[in-house]
C-alpha cells in the first residue's frame, strides 16, 4: 500500500518542458516521410495532455534547416540551453540522426553524470565503412560513442562512455554491429532476452543502471514498438515491444530514473492508424516524467489508497 501511495503522490506539476520540433529527414519520403511527426503529434494532443498534467510547456521554434550539420548544431544548442534552464526537454524528429544532437547536447551540460537509454529495434551503430545503406540514421549511436567517420564523429564535442548506454528492444543488426557490441561490452537487452524472459530482467538492468546515473536522457524510435500499436514508423514491423510492454517499461523508468530529456523519432503521420502512435507518445512521455496520466490509473489509484487509509483508521 505504502507503494500505492507514493506513485499517487507523483506529478509533474509546474515543471517546465521545451518541446524541440526538428522535422528533418533526408531518407524517407511519401508515404514513409517523417517530416510532419512534429506536428502531427502536436495537433493530436500531446502538448495539451502535458498542460492537463500540470507541466508549463514551451515549444521552441520549428528547426527547419536542410543542411545536416546545422540541424545537429541546431538542435546539439538548443537542447544545451534547455537543459542549463533546469528544463526538461523532448526533441521530435524527424529521423533518428536528429539524435545526434539531442544527446550530444545533454552530454555537453552532464557530461560523464548523464546516462543514455536508447530504445530502438535496430542498432545504429554503423559506420561509414560497414553500413549496406549509407543512411545516417543507422550510424547515430556508433558516432556518439566516438566510432565512424570524422564527419560525424566531429560533431560530437563530448563522447558517450560505452558504460553509460543501455539499449532496449534490439531485433535487427548487421553483423559489424554485433562485432561493436562485443567489442565495446554495450549494455543490450534484445527482443530475444524480453520473449524469452519476459520484462523481469530488463527491468533489473535498468534498476542497476539508474544506480549510478544521476541524469538519464531517453530515445525512443517508434519502430521499437509492434506495428499492431504504433503503426506510424517508416521501418513498422510485427514482433516489437507491445503497448503493455512499452509503457510499463516507460513508467518504470520514469519512477528511478531522473530523466532529463527525451526524442521521439521514426514517426511516419501517413502510416498512423487511428492516431495510436500520437496518442502513445504522448503517453510514453508523460510516463518518463513520473506522472500518473492515465485517468483509469489515476482513479484506480485513488480507490486503493482511500481504502488503505480507512484500514489504517481501523
Amino acid at each position: 500500500m505504502k507503494n500505492i501511495e507514493h506513485l499517487l503522490a507523483r506529478n509533474i506539476s509546474d515543471m517546465r518542458i521545451s518541446i524541440v520540433p526538428v522535422p528533418f529527414d533526408a531518407n524517407n519520403s511519401g508515404i514513409n516521410s517523417t517530416v510532419g511527426a512534429p506536428s502531427y503529434v502536436e495537433k493530436n494532443g500531446f502538448s495539451r495532455a502535458l498542460f492537463t498534467l500540470g507541466a508549463v510547456v514551451t515549444k521552441e521554434q520549428v528547426m527547419r534547416e536542410k543542411d545536416f550539420v546545422r540541424t545537429i548544431c541546431s538542435v546539439q544548442n538548443s537542447v544545451a540551453k534547455i537543459l542549463r534552464r533546469k528544463e526538461k526537454c523532448i526533441v521530435f524528429g524527424g529521423t533518428h540522426t536528429v539524435a545526434l544532437g539531442s544527446v550530444s547536447g545533454a552530454l555537453q551540460v552532464f557530461g560523464n553524470e548523464l546516462g543514455v537509454i536508447w530504445i530502438d529495434a535496430h542498432g545504429d551503430l554503423n559506420t561509414h565503412e560497414t553500413s549496406l545503406t549509407g543512411n545516417v540514421h543507422g550510424m547515430v549511436l556508433a558516432a556518439l560513442l566516438g566510432v565512424g567517420n570524422r564527419s560525424l564523429t566531429r560533431l560530437v564535442k563530448k563522447k558517450l562512455p560505452a558504460k553509460n548506454l543501455l539499449h532496449v528492444g534490439l531485433r535487427d543488426a548487421d553483423m559489424a554491429e554485433i562485432t561493436l557490441i562485443k567489442k565495446r561490452k554495450l549494455n543490450v537487452v534484445t527482443m530475444g532476452n524480453i520473449a524469452e524472459n519476459g520484462l523481469a530482467d530488463c527491468v533489473k538492468n535498468i534498476q542497476r543502471f539508474a544506480k549510478h546515473k544521476k541524469y538519464v536522457w531517453v530515445s525512443v524510435d517508434i519502430d521499437v514498438v509492434d506495428k499492431n500499436d504504433a503503426p506510424a514508423s517508416p521501418m513498422a514491423a510485427y514482433g516489437g515491444l507491445t503497448y503493455r510492454e512499452i509503457t510499463h517499461l516507460a513508467k518504470h523508468i520514469g519512477d528511478i530514473c531522473n530523466v532529463v530529456g527525451m526524442d521521439f523519432v521514426e514517426i511516419a503521420p501517413k502510416k498512423d492508424v487511428q492516431k495510436k502512435t500520437a496518442h502513445l507518445c504522448a503517453e510514453l512521455a508523460a510516463s518518463l516524467l513520473g506522472a500518473i496520466h492515465s485517468w483509469y490509473t489515476e482513479k484506480y489509484l485513488k480507490i486503493h489508497t482511500r481504502r488503505a487509509q480507512s484500514s489504517r483508521v481501523l
